[in-house]
């Protein structure tokens, strides 16, 4: 069935700067997390362009707000939030 021009195209992936920006971090951040494997993404190939998907994302917040509150729970953070850096 074909699209109709009224209706938005839903985005299903963002650039690393995009992810950057919802997470407040830094760019070379965000890149660490892809390298790493903390965070899933494609490369388009050929292009040397990353992208990473909306619900990658999502996972990749849940699992951190899982992370922190064992972590508090722990006793190895303080459950006070604050801003730091």
């Amino acid at each position: 069935m074909p699209m109709s021009s009224s209706q938005p195209v839903q985005r299903r992936f963002l650039t690393l700067e995009d992810v950057a920006e919802i997470l407040g971090l830094n760019l070379p951040t965000i890149r660490r997390l892809v390298r790493t494997g903390a965070l899933r993404a494609l490369q388009i190939r050929g292009r040397k362009v990353w992208r990473v998907g909306i619900d990658d994302l999502e996972d990749y917040i849940a699992r951190m707000y899982a992370q922190t509150a064992a972590d508090i729970a722990a006793g190895l953070i303080d459950p006070e939030p604050g801003e730091s850096g």
